[in-house]
């Protein structure tokens, strides 16, 4: 008789490696899906017996006959799992030194700009002393080593739009000499920062405000929306005697009216009531109080009503 051939667990050797690669590939999917197994795993409360009863319950084996398979799938998940925190530990160490670097660069470039500006403004500072308070905006040599000031302030890429708002708010400025002007416009520097709400107490029209971030801030034009662009004034008169300028860039005008003939058409007898107010001496809401104004006048022609 002859002898029969054993099979350990009662499995043939294909279904034990089948039944291996199942089990293994249960394991890796817990401890990498399942949330309270890789809690346990990544906190060092994970137990061999409870990741056992964990994958025999979801394969619905005897944990007993899974035992060396399990634990050969937990150390080659560990062995996968540290060659990727090595790859992951030796990344972030690499995007670290860049990071260093690139802020190293960065702060040299300040260093050199702060100079640059630093011997721009005294260059200005020189010539200003040497200006003729009088019409020192027109002569040459001052305004040579402003436009080099500015030139040289403006080399920052990342606020150039920001300092060109700055420089348009304060040219309608009275300055008391030259001086007082190359240390407004050196003052860039440490105020960009604060321009967004800076911009806010600039008149859009005389350039008369503070950098006091705590004083309130300015009147604001109805027609406009938040930002770049805005019309802001410390005063009705000067909000009024800006229109005409302003008009060109009011955001609520241009979205009611994006062609320029139909703006025009549509402001004509509001231009017309302004004037009329400069001419007569009177305030908006005094020539409004007559009554019969051009706008009216237009409003009423429209309805039929005229």
């Amino acid at each position: 008789m002859g002898k029969k051939s054993r099979k350990p667990n009662g499995r043939s050797r294909g279904g034990g490696r089948k039944v291996d690669a199942v089990v293994t590939a249960k394991t890796k999917d817990l401890l990498t899906n399942d949330e309270k197994i890789k809690k346990q795993y990544t906190d060092g409360t994970l137990t061999a017996k409870t990741l056992r009863i964990a994958v025999a319950t979801a394969l619905g084996v005897d944990e007993e006959g899974i035992k060396k398979t399990v634990k050969a799938a937990v150390l080659a998940y560990m062995d996968e799992h540290r060659h990727e925190e090595n790859e992951a530990a030796t990344q972030r160490e690499s995007d670290a030194r860049i990071q260093a670097e690139i802020e190293k660069l960065k702060a040299e470039n300040a260093e050199l700009r702060a100079d640059e500006i630093s011997r721009a403004t005294a260059r200005a500072k020189a010539t200003a002393k040497a200006t003729p308070h009088k019409g020192y905006a027109a002569n040459p040599q001052f305004s040579k080593a402003i436009s080099n000031l500015i030139e040289t302030i403006g080399q920052n890429e990342e606020d150039v739009e920001d300092f060109k708002e700055f420089l348009n708010s304060i040219k309608r400025r009275h300055y008391p000499g030259p001086i007082e002007c190359v240390e407004t416009i050196a003052s860039w520097p440490r105020l960009r920062k604060h321009w967004p709400r800076l911009r806010r107490r600039i008149c859009s029209y005389c350039g008369k405000g503070t950098f006091d971030l705590s004083a309130p801030r300015l009147l604001v034009c109805g027609g406009c929306y938040q930002g770049r662009g805005v019309g802001r004034y410390c005063s009705e008169d000067c909000q009024r005697e800006h229109w005409p300028e302003h008009q060109k860039a009011c955001m609520k005008l241009h979205i009611a009216w994006p062609s320029k003939s139909e703006r025009d058409a549509y402001l004509a007898p509001f231009m017309k009531d302004l004037r009329q107010c400069k001419e007569k001496g009177l305030t908006l809401e005094e020539y409004l109080a007559l009554g019969g104004t051009e706008a009216e006048r237009l409003r009423l022609a429209r309805s039929g009503n005229a």
